[in-house]
């Protein structure tokens, strides 16, 4: 059955600025109560009393953290599970697109960690408090420059170099196999997974690709958030790629059942999630090999 918004408890990561920011005032508006989440703490009040000037009775929470950090995205799971009794709705909207190279804290390339890692592990690790409030929906910031590219199974964490928007896309891709993945693990506990594409975003640095170049806002990019939030026909429904406003195709590589399970197998390694039995993450299985032989091979 389909809850009432006001009676949801909605977490929005990077939600200071851009997107999120816009977000989070459209769901404030319809009595929503939201858990933000930047690594500012003077941006984060700032974005808290603009709401509640706007709206007097908002109910708005905040949590810090850095998610170049993936000991701080423990830290603030964590704190999440011990100051919530429900979470109905995860939107994993932060995200970064350096303009050089740059590492996280944990020696990941910066994207690959902020957009792709922190997204995985703050999702796990906040499983059984959504599964606690199903039904529930994991909300993920895709693009559609996840279309552009296929990533090496081999060479999945690797950058030898670096193309600001190369990377992006990578991050968004492993994303999008990442939502459907989790879909399956979790359809049966009434947790919808849904990776939003919300159109190309006036004045963010994805804008600045010229073949991906549109005139979306950002107000109508958040209303894309909302729909995905409120919207009842997409209840229930596993996995899936929402381009703004309707259930698309994604690139064949992210519904590739083979690769959703290859990566959510390194991914369990790099976040520490899982330890490594005997040669557990050394040895591929015959499917791994088939999909690294195909790709290798385009």
């Amino acid at each position: 059955m389909t809850k009432q918004i006001s009676e949801q408890t909605i977490l929005i990561t990077g939600a200071t600025d851009g997107l999120g920011k816009e977000t989070a005032r459209k769901l404030a508006a319809l009595g929503a109560r939201l858990v933000l989440h930047g690594r500012n703490k003077a941006k984060l009040q700032s974005v808290v009393s603009a709401l509640t000037a706007e709206f007097p009775d908002a109910r708005v929470d905040t949590i810090m953290a850095d998610f170049s950090s993936l000991a701080q995205v423990r830290a603030m799971a964590s704190e999440i599970n011990q100051r919530f009794d429900r979470l109905d709705i995860l939107v994993n909207n932060a995200g970064v697109m350096p303009s050089g190279r740059q590492l996280s804290q944990d020696g990941y390339e910066l994207a690959f960690a902020v957009n792709y890692l922190a997204t995985f592990l703050l999702t796990n690790l906040l499983l059984p408090l959504l599964k606690r409030s199903a039904p529930a929906r994991v909300i993920s910031l895709s693009s559609v420059s996840h279309k552009l590219l296929l990533v090496n199974p081999n060479l999945i964490d690797k950058h030898p170099g670096y193309v600001g928007w190369m990377n992006y896309a990578r991050a968004k891709l492993l994303l999008t196999a990442f939502t459907f993945a989790l879909g399956r693990r979790v359809q049966s506990s009434g947790i919808s997974c849904l990776a939003l594409h919300p159109g190309i975003i006036v004045g963010t640095k994805v804008n600045s690709v010229r073949w991906l170049r549109s005139q979306t806002t950002r107000e109508e990019g958040a209303d894309t958030m909302v729909n995905c939030c409120v919207n009842p026909a997409f209840e229930n429904i596993g996995g899936a790629y929402i381009s703004i406003d309707r259930v698309a195709k994604a690139n064949p590589q992210a519904r590739s059942v083979r690769f959703q399970d290859l990566v959510w197998e390194k991914s369990l390694k790099w976040c520490g999630l899982s330890g490594p039995g005997p040669d557990r993450f050394n040895r591929q299985p015959t499917a791994v090999k088939e999909l690294c032989s195909q790709h290798n091979k385009l």
